[in-house]
């Protein structure tokens, strides 16, 4: 059955925004992605939740154009954004993670190290 509000017929591809058909992608004798297909509509989400090194990343190499499929085709809209956030990040020195997320949202920092001071002297009364 199909999803709720989705649109069938000669007008489905106006909403779509990534498709994937039958991509393969192998590292050596090891294939990660064997045949995958995918196709991803306007306001629809997706999750990629598996094992460390059952293929997530290369996935999204590959509809990022990063890494090319061995096997497949890769559509995107024109005119569509895609946006990853790598896993492994370079942090400024001395800089923890919290204060890199924080930096752009001054309002919150504040409020984050007026909390942190407070919690602080709390725990030491």
């Amino acid at each position: 059955m199909p999803y709720p509000g989705r649109v069938h017929g000669p007008y489905r591809y106006l909403f779509l925004l990534l498709r994937l058909d039958k991509i393969s992608l192998s590292f050596g004798d090891r294939p990660l992605l064997d045949q995958v297909s995918l196709q991803l509509e306007e306001g629809e989400r997706l999750a990629l939740i598996g094992r460390n090194g059952e293929g997530k990343s290369s996935l999204l190499r590959v509809v990022l154009s990063v890494a090319e499929p061995d096997a497949g085709t890769l559509w995107r809209r024109p005119g569509a954004r895609v946006s990853y956030l790598a896993q492994d990040l370079d942090l400024p020195s001395g800089q923890s993670v919290a204060e890199v997320v924080t930096a752009g949202l001054q309002g919150q920092r504040q409020a984050l190290l007026d909390y942190q001071r407070l919690a602080a002297a709390g725990a030491a009364t």
